[in-house]
């Protein structure tokens, strides 16, 4: 069994090689993980494959790393992130309406997880769903967005009257915050 120490090690050297392009290094340490791993680490080193096969144009591989991914993943962040890689599968593969679904599973995740921002796929959510929203998917989305306005730090509070334009407002913010965090690095 891998330790959470040594976990951590092989998390950097999966994406050490995947940013310098080693892919069979970083695949090696992935699939050390998914022979030795308990299952947190090995839906985290699933969604890292996945990641790493959309770099490279894999999609079907990206489907089968997150399906395989789920089924290790407790609800929370690394559920949210392999629900959002799927929509993104979906839109990729221009099927909107499956794409949709995944990103409506993604929201629900998100508002029931812990304190993380479901913004990426409230933006896609809304730009694939257009304007008019269910009154159900209208509260889940407004959940979201109160939430993501609140992990983000946006200063005052969200307009949940007009979501198109707060969620606009969040993703602009967010793209702020990781400019301020690359410029400071």
């Amino acid at each position: 069994m891998i330790t959470k120490s040594e976990f951590n090690q092989i998390q950097q050297q999966i994406v050490s090689a995947w940013h310098c392009g080693n892919f069979p290094e970083a695949f090696a340490a992935i699939d050390r993980v998914l022979k030795n791993g308990n299952a947190e680490m090995k839906g985290t080193c699933l969604f890292y494959r996945a990641m790493i096969q959309e770099s490279r144009g894999d999609w079907e591989s990206v489907r089968q790393d997150c399906l395989k991914g789920m089924k290790y993943a407790k609800p929370g962040f690394l559920r949210y992130q392999l629900e959002q890689m799927m929509g993104t599968y979906y839109e990729q593969q221009r099927i909107p309406e499956e794409a949709i679904k995944w990103y409506r599973r993604a929201l629900v995740t998100c508002d029931e997880g812990d304190q993380f921002s479901g913004h990426k796929s409230l933006v896609s959510f809304i730009r694939l769903s257009g304007q008019e929203l269910s009154q159900t998917d209208e509260r889940l989305v407004a959940k979201v967005t109160s939430k993501a306005w609140r992990v983000l730090g946006v200063p005052g509070n969200p307009d949940l009257s007009n979501l198109p334009a707060t969620i606009g407002k969040l993703s602009e913010h967010f793209s702020k915050l990781v400019t301020t965090i690359t410029e400071d690095n």
